[in-house]
């Protein structure tokens, strides 16, 4: 019965824990986290188009101008002066649309990175400088004795025994599996980080953002030393961990 009051009681106490430490961290909710990062991909891809836009239509208008300003030198007239005022006044109008939306859509791009930073759920970049973070969610792996399968997180290279951080409060274990060898998960209220391939286990048990978990390996199926991450928010699937990881280690 003493035991069992024990082990009430060191359970109670690793409740109150989690709580302390995801408040603490106060972080957004994943949908809310998710939503921010759908509208970031969105400004950015608005913003890439824009560029494209922007310079075929000031070649068509510039083209237009000086093609208006020849005609003019050589057939002067009302008839030609007129359509010369016009793609002038063409192209100072797109020159102007074009200004202002660029304006906006960087506007929306700092207000979207600034609340992922202050609200996001990663508080500390996962992998030490140096690194270089993959944009590589989805794309379809292809490596020898594995059936061809989709790649579920970022992939982070980094030196062997590079230390690996949480990059958020909460709870922290290992394990080993043949395809992704030494692995921590971190958890919190909030969903879980899955980071494999690691060389050996820093501090587990209940960590604080920032705190030492393991270090860069390429144990298990691993062609060079780098941390594979994944992000499963609300403990359901993972999701493109790459915008969140670009915000915590900038």
């Amino acid at each position: 019965m003493k035991g069992f009051r024990g082990l009430c009681t060191a359970g109670a106490a690793a409740a109150i824990a989690l709580i302390v430490l995801v408040g603490a961290a106060a972080p957004a909710s994943a949908s809310e986290v998710g939503d921010k990062i759908r509208a970031q991909k969105r400004v950015e891809r608005q913003t890439t188009e824009l560029t494209k836009l922007s310079h075929q239509r000031s070649r068509e208008l510039r083209r237009a101008v000086v093609m208006a300003e020849r005609d003019t030198d050589t057939r002067p007239g009302l008839s030609t002066l007129s359509v010369l005022r016009q793609v002038r006044r063409a192209e100072r109008r797109f020159t102007a649309w074009a200004t202002k939306r660029r304006r906006g859509l960087e506007a929306q791009r700092q207000e979207l990175e600034g609340w992922l930073y202050s609200w996001g759920v990663f508080r500390a970049c996962p992998v030490d400088a140096p690194h270089y973070i993959h944009n590589d969610f989805g794309e379809i792996v292809t490596v020898e004795d594995v059936e061809p399968h989709t790649h579920m997180g970022s992939d982070i290279e980094a030196p062997t025994w590079t230390p690996i951080r949480a990059p958020f409060d909460g709870y922290a274990w290992g394990s080993y599996s043949p395809l992704g060898g030494y692995q921590v998960r971190v958890r919190n209220d909030r969903g879980y980080v899955f980071i494999a391939h690691l060389i050996g286990y820093g501090t587990l048990g209940w960590v604080g953002a920032g705190a030492i978990i393991g270090y860069v390996g390429d144990t298990g199926l691993s062609t060079a030393p780098h941390a594979h991450f994944e992000w499963h928010p609300g403990y359901g699937g993972a999701v493109d961990p790459y915008y969140l990881l670009s915000l915590a280690c900038d």
